[in-house]
């Protein structure tokens, strides 16, 4: 069983624009395979395009680096890396085990920086609280599909 490296609950597996994902219950992040990180982001990122101004001044997601977290796998230490080599969000991932796991505030950052990445532009909003409110619908309250536990 996975349990989140910051509440300690059993995270809940489920599916996210058809990528596997661990989700704590509590909404304090996910975790996904390495090589699923970027598809699944581009893809929350595009589909919260109507949400979001990607040209908006990106926030940095805060980062305490004394908290490091313990992967919910192999209970390895996780070594932070900054999301797409920048300053704005700094992840953090088990090279063993081969998965990241995104801090729900370090979210919305990450889905800013993949849709100024998309160079897109639809209806645009300012409005913070709406993209969390999408995002949130997105992975913690409308992911029902919770399928059958297995390992990632």
């Amino acid at each position: 069983m996975y349990a989140c490296p910051r509440c300690e609950r059993a995270l809940d597996e489920t599916a996210l624009f058809d990528v596997d994902i661990l989700r704590c219950p509590d909404g304090c992040g996910l975790i996904v395979e390495q090589r699923s990180l970027v598809p699944l982001t581009t893809a929350i990122a595009r589909d919260s395009l109507d949400c979001i101004d990607p040209y908006l001044p990106i926030e940095h997601a805060p980062h305490d680096p004394s908290q490091q977290a313990s992967c919910p796998g192999c209970k390895g230490p996780m070594q932070t890396f900054g999301y797409l080599e920048s300053r704005f969000a700094y992840l953090d991932r088990c090279r063993a085990c081969a998965v990241v796991w995104i801090d729900h505030d370090e979210l919305e950052t990450v889905v800013r920086l993949n849709a100024r990445n998309l160079g897109q532009t639809h209806k645009h909003t300012t409005d913070r609280r709406e993209l969390t409110r999408h995002l949130s619908r997105l992975v913690w309250i409308c992911a029902d599909n919770v399928l059958p536990h297995r390992d990632l």
